[in-house]
C-alpha cells in the first residue's frame, strides 16, 4: 500500500509541476509546489516560481480535476497534515513547509525539501513521510 501511495503522490506532484510550468511559461526546474499548514488541521498548497510563492491552489487544482473520483482529496491531506505537524514539533516552529521539485535527472521523480522560516533544513523522503 505504501508503495502505491508513494507512486501516485509522485505522479500527481510531477504532473502538477509540469502543468504549472507550462501555464506560467517557466522552465520546469523553476517551478515547485509548497505544502504548508494553514492550521493544525488544514493543509495548504502554493505554486512557486524560483522559490517564491505566486498563487495558492487546492489539491484538486494540482490534480487538475473538478471532481475527485479517485478520492485523493480525502486520502492525501491527512498524511500531509501529519508529517507537517511532526516537523513543526521536531523543529519547535510554526513556520515549516515542504517544497516539492522535479528531480533534475529524472522528471518522472520528485524531491521533497523541508524548510523552516524559509531556510533549508534537509531533504525528506516520501518513504519516511507516508505512514500506512
Amino acid at each position: 500500500m505504501q508503495d502505491f501511495i508513494i507512486s501516485e503522490a509522485t505522479k500527481i506532484f510531477c504532473k502538477g509541476i509540469k502543468r504549472y510550468a507550462a501555464e506560467g511559461k517557466k522552465e520546469e526546474h523553476e517551478v515547485s509546489l509548497m505544502l504548508y499548514l494553514k492550521s493544525e488541521e488544514t493543509e495548504g498548497y502554493k505554486v512557486c516560481y524560483n522559490n517564491q510563492p505566486v498563487k495558492e491552489v487546492s489539491l484538486k487544482d494540482i490534480l487538475n480535476v473538478k471532481f475527485d473520483l479517485k478520492g485523493y482529496t480525502m486520502f492525501v491531506p491527512p498524511h500531509i497534515i501529519g508529517f507537517l505537524n511532526g516537523f513543526e514539533n521536531e523543529l519547535s516552529s510554526k513556520q515549516v513547509d515542504v517544497c516539492v521539485y522535479l528531480d533534475k535527472e529524472d522528471d518522472e521523480k520528485c524531491r521533497f525539501f523541508l524548510f523552516n522560516a524559509g531556510k533549508f533544513v534537509k531533504e525528506v523522503y516520501l518513504t519516511e513521510l507516508i505512514k500506512v
